[in-house]
């Protein structure tokens, strides 16, 4: 486990002394359980079904060689297809220098003529797979430039979801003559509320669920406060993410992973 301890807590998305339920062993910065292959996940990022394994930090490289290699494929596929397709509605116009709108008809000829039926399946299945896999690659490129991993994304989506709610309500309070108090474990803990327990797949995230049981702790403490209705609690300032250390850094993260530095691994091994 010391080997993959390489990164700090952030005490937003991920808090010290934090023990997974199921495994029983603590939860490290950026790990998260994967029920479906019941482990805990260095620096977790999604569970592929295309390939049935969870991407985590030492696999993640594979994982963006495999999908820009498959984009690729796609790619050259679809561009082939489409010359070839010219090429077969110049034929169908009876005219291989044909313009531009008469070989558009016999694109529009070729796609729905019986005989062609396969060679317009193939190409409709190579062009959606590529718009696919683009939008797929391009994805993945973001979060890499931002520090962040898919489940990362998605918790700082609802993160940021749940801080402008708060200060839209903190901003019609003040305007409403109310008072400004500071909670600082106020800020943090409504987001602690969120459960750990969505599973992040290729195709998004599902539906976070909230933790009731800190729910319910966080509804009495604030029970109380609601009750003083002049004063409207401050949710702090925006949160940034100290995972992200600039593009090149975040790139050579993915490359060349902490866990598999020899100038880290020594370090880590050394005391907790």
């Amino acid at each position: 486990m010391q080997k993959f301890d390489n990164y700090p807590f952030d005490h937003l998305l991920y808090h010290p002394n934090k023990m997974c339920p199921t495994l029983n062993i603590r939860k490290l910065p950026r790990s998260k359980y994967d029920r479906h292959t019941g482990r805990q996940v260095p620096r977790f990022d999604h569970f592929c079904g295309w390939l049935n394994v969870s991407i985590g930090e030492e696999n993640y490289r594979y994982f963006m060689l495999f999908l820009i290699a498959h984009t690729f494929m796609t790619l050259y596929g679809t561009i082939m297809m489409i010359l070839l397709l010219l090429e077969e509605a110049a034929v169908e116009v009876g005219q291989l220098q044909a313009t531009f709108l008469q070989r558009m008809i016999g694109v529009v000829t070729v796609l729905f003529s019986n005989h062609k039926l396969t060679f317009a399946t193939v190409f409709l299945f190579m062009t959606g797979m590529s718009i696919t896999l683009v939008m797929f690659l391009s994805f993945h490129l973001y979060i890499i430039s931002r520090g962040m991993t898919t489940n990362e994304y998605f918790k700082w989506k609802a993160w940021n979801q749940w801080y402008e709610k708060a200060i839209q309500t903190y901003e019609q309070g003040i305007k409403d003559g109310k008072h400004s108090t500071s909670n600082g474990q106020r800020h943090r803990g409504g987001f602690n509320a969120i459960s750990d327990m969505s599973d992040v797949t290729c195709t998004g995230a599902t539906d976070i669920p909230m933790n009731q049981e800190v729910l319910s702790k966080e509804g009495d403490e604030t029970d109380e406060e609601e009750n003083h209705e002049t004063t409207v609690i401050n949710p702090g300032p925006k949160r940034t993410n100290v995972y992200d250390k600039g593009v090149f850094s975040n790139f050579r993260e993915v490359l060349f992973p902490l866990s598999l530095r020899k100038e880290k691994i020594p370090q880590n091994m050394k005391t907790k």
